[in-house]
Parts: C-alpha cells; sequence; structure tokens
C-alpha cells in the first residue's frame, strides 16, 4: 500500500468521527435540552516507514456548554434548569443526566423523563404523587408539592464537565455524583430548554465534512488504483 494512501486514510478516519458528531448533533436539534458536541482537530506526530510525519488526530467529546433558548408551554410538567446542573434519570444502565425536563407521570404515579426512566428525588428515590391523575406544582427550588402534600424535590446534579461522558442525547456520569445541593440554578415550570444546536450551521457543517471525506476517499481509490497499476507493469 502506498505511503499517500496511508495519509489519506488517517485524515478520512478523523473525518468519519466528525461526520458521526456533526450528524448526532444535527439529529438532535429538536431534542429538549440537547447540548451539541464539538469536534477538535490536533495536529500529531506519528512514527511510519518513512519517518516522523504530521498527521491529523481528532478529539471528540467537548461538550457546547452554552444553554439552548427557553420557550413556554404552559404544561406543569414541563421543566426547565436555570444556571448549571441535570436532572438524574435512573435508568437499567445506571444514572443519567439530562436537560430534558419534559417530565410525565407513568401508571404507578412516579415522575418520569425521556424514555420512562425515573427522575430522582433529592434522597436518590423516584417522587411518587398520591394519585396517578394529580397534577404536581414544581417550585423553582426543585421542591414538588400535590396541595399541601410535600413530595420530595427533584435532583439537579452538577458534576464537572470532566466527569461525564455523551451518551446520544444524556450523559454518563464517569464519577460517583455528590450528594443534591444548591448549586446556583432556579426551576422554571411550564417552559423547557431548547438544543443549543444551530440548525443551519449544523447543516452547513454536514455539507462540508462529507464533502472533504467523500474526497479523501477518492484520493484513496485513486492511489489504489495506480498501486494495482504499478504491480501490474503498468
Amino acid at each position: 500500500m502506498s505511503h499517500g494512501i496511508y495519509k489519506a486514510l488517517r485524515g478520512a478516519v478523523a473525518l468519519e468521527k466528525s461526520l458521526d458528531v456533526v450528524a448526532d448533533n444535527v439529529s438532535n436539534a429538536s431534542t429538549s435540552g440537547f447540548r451539541g458536541r464539538k469536534v477538535a482537530f490536533a495536529e500529531v506526530m506519528v512514527a511510519t516507514a518513512h519517518g516522523d510525519e504530521r498527521t491529523v488526530r481528532s478529539d471528540l467529546g467537548a461538550v457546547d456548554p452554552t444553554a439552548g433558548a427557553m420557550r413556554n408551554t404552559g404544561r406543569p410538567l414541563d421543566v426547565a434548569i436555570e444556571g448549571p446542573g441535570y436532572f438524574v434519570l435512573d435508568t437499567p444502565q445506571g444514572p443519567r443526566l439530562t436537560r430534558n425536563g419534559a417530565l410525565s407521570i407513568n401508571s404507578e404515579g412516579a415522575l418520569v423523563g425521556s424514555g420512562g426512566h425515573l427522575v430522582l428525588g433529592k434522597d436518590g428515590g423516584p417522587i411518587v404523587l398520591p394519585e396517578a391523575s394529580s397534577t404536581p406544582n414544581i417550585a423553582p427550588d426543585g421542591a414538588v408539592s400535590v396541595g399541601t402534600d410535600a413530595l420530595g424535590s427533584l435532583w439537579v446534579a452538577n458534576p464537572s464537565p470532566d466527569a461525564m461522558e455523551a451518551e446520544g442525547a444524556w450523559f454518563r456520569p464517569s464519577a460517583p455524583l455528590a450528594p443534591a445541593g444548591e448549586g446556583g440554578h432556579r426551576l422554571v415550570s411550564g417552559a423547557l430548554e431548547s438544543s443549543n444546536v444551530n440548525v443551519i450551521q449544523g447543516m452547513l457543517d454536514l455539507i462540508r465534512v462529507t464533502r472533504t471525506y467523500e474526497s479523501l476517499t477518492r484520493a484513496i481509490e485513486m492511489e489504489n488504483e495506480l498501486d494495482t497499476r504499478t504491480a501490474r507493469g503498468g
């Protein structure tokens, strides 16, 4: 395999990862609370049969911390976080973090988030309403009540960015979550945070990365064809 193919292949691998991230951002542009990921390219030196060479490495997973626009829905179970933090969902794979506050009530009367997973309270357990048909009040500090009955408070965790990893529209904490504290946030009932992905910019990025990737794959095909002709003696 020629030296040129290796160089083009390394670039194509980096762009393929970038393409996955950009496509995921665009597909989640309408997902409440979604925060897009960024791709950073770094020039690195690698050892090859031709000596040390510069090549490109893609660093994935950097999350854009910019908050999405808040939109009013008027739905009592829609809750937006104003400030830092994430709601905590109880999933079969362990706790997951989300800014998507489109909550609902399951058949057992418990508050659930996206995917029907339980939303955890500050005590680490679910928040259960006395009746599934009840309409709870969610206060700015996260306290949940029905009438005069206090049912608990929503847990808004605030781990450091390097202690969580993007997993689709959620985040997986890579370290134990700290007990619920004040956190410098407030909750806004009857509202949702929009995705922070700019759809137009995302589509432009998708087109740009796709075209560059296609150019590199064509270069690989051309280099491979030249190798084949050379091996056959022209």
